[in-house]
């Protein structure tokens, strides 16, 4: 089910259009990945979809409501951690939780079983009671997913969410993102942590100066890499029945392994190495390489 739409948008910053996308729809329950590198318009895209980015040319909206002229229907469905969060440095995590929450669903929300388990889901739940002054970078980061996740809406954006987060905190993150898709939420991510992206989303948009280069679906995309040892004669390896390419002495081939091991095999084929692995840093580097 298509939860947000994007048609024809356009952000401009001077003369430069800083976002260029003709269409792009975000559907539930799935998880997307925004990828590219920085001034790429990952931020400015996410700023438009909560509908708080108001120059924009195009139509974006939300469960067929434009997200600006609905401002109110789309803040209370979508929670939303960009660039970096912002607290009052006096109130506590648990203050912090209740406000958001009931700001987002309009009913106040004292402590209780839910408040207690979005605390505890980023791992602060010691912390509950303690003013957030003298939290850690990384501890404030959790409390901005915390209150992105609160009063349960049905989108979640989130930019960044592993900066300055530990080892520790991103397998919270990575769990919590997977505990939101399979409660049906929508969730768009955007991050240079290809890890992550690679480990929880379904489809990850390739974003490059404001336009989108790529789309990949990421299971799809799981692939072998296999090196023959030696050249081989291409034509007599028939695998114009799989998604299989050919480049030099290595074979790279998504689907079922075993298939195509048995037909290397039959031709008296030697392997010299065989890889699995997500393409998204190949990709990656392909789309990007002249601006690294």
């Amino acid at each position: 089910m298509t939860i947000i739409s994007v048609e024809n948008l356009k952000i401009r910053a001077g003369e430069k259009n800083i976002v260029d996308i003709d269409q792009l729809k975000f559907e539930s329950p799935y998880v997307y990945g925004i990828l590219g590198p920085n001034g790429s318009g990952k931020s400015t895209l996410l700023k438009a979809i909560c509908g708080v980015e108001g120059s924009h040319n195009g139509i974006i909206e939300m469960d067929d409501k434009d997200v600006m002229a609905q401002h109110e229907y789309v803040s209370s469905n979508t929670g939303s951690l960009i660039e970096s969060p912002t607290f009052y440095p006096y109130s506590t995590p648990l203050e912090f939780i209740s406000y958001v929450s009931e700001m987002r669903n309009g009913k106040r929300t004292r402590e209780g079983d839910t408040l207690n388990e979005i605390i505890s889901m980023v791992n602060l739940g010691e912390k509950k009671n303690q003013i957030m002054k003298y939290f850690s970078t990384g501890e404030l980061k959790r409390i901005g997913i915390a209150a992105a996740i609160a009063g349960d809406p049905k989108c979640v954006i989130l930019d960044e969410p592993t900066d300055n987060i530990d080892l520790i905190g991103k397998d919270l993150i990575t769990g919590i993102i997977k505990k939101m898709k399979e409660k049906g939420k929508l969730v768009i991510i955007a991050s240079h942590d290809v890890e992550l992206l690679q480990n929880v989303c379904d489809e990850i948009i390739f974003l490059k100066e404001g336009k989108i280069a790529e789309i990949v679906n990421v299971k799809e995309e799981l692939v072998y890499f296999i090196k023959i040892k030696g050249t081989f004669d291409k034509s007599r390896l028939d695998l114009s029945d799989l998604s299989v390419k050919i480049e030099g002495d290595q074979i790279r081939f998504r689907g079922d392994f075993n298939q195509i091991l048995k037909r290397i095999v039959n031709l008296d084929l030697q392997i010299e190495e065989i890889n699995l692995k997500n393409v998204l840093d190949q990709e990656y580097r392909k789309i990007f390489s002249d601006e690294i």
